[in-house]
């Protein structure tokens, strides 16, 4: 399903991350939260999608990101390797696509 993420909640999770796990895990977090999603619950989050737009403007702020607070690291490397994957079908700008079958919940325990 997809879901609305608005711009000014991704630039708040840029602005109080310290590392790049956070802004990442923070956006998942996000996507599980529009989903409906209690991410406390969840083993596995797979990758969300977004369009084409969206995409480069998350690669471009986690390259700002790493250029200022990793610079001896490739800048965006994490991103590119964990964050969201592209839909270019997908036609809204502020949409992000979470594959909620795919989702590998945590076994409960009685």
């Amino acid at each position: 399903m997809i879901f609305k993420i608005k711009l000014k909640e991704i630039e708040a999770i840029f602005a109080n991350a310290k590392h790049q796990h956070e802004y990442a895990i923070e956006l998942y977090k996000l996507a599980a939260a529009k989903a409906g999603i209690d991410w406390t619950k969840i083993e596995k989050m797979p990758f969300c999608h977004v369009n084409k737009a969206r995409h480069e403007l998350l690669f471009d702020m986690a390259i700002k990101f790493d250029k200022e607070h990793h610079p001896g690291v490739m800048a965006g490397g994490m991103w590119m390797n964990n964050g969201f994957s592209v839909d270019e079908r997908m036609e809204f700008d502020d949409g992000v696509r979470v594959p909620l079958a795919e989702i590998k919940y945590k076994e409960v325990t009685l």
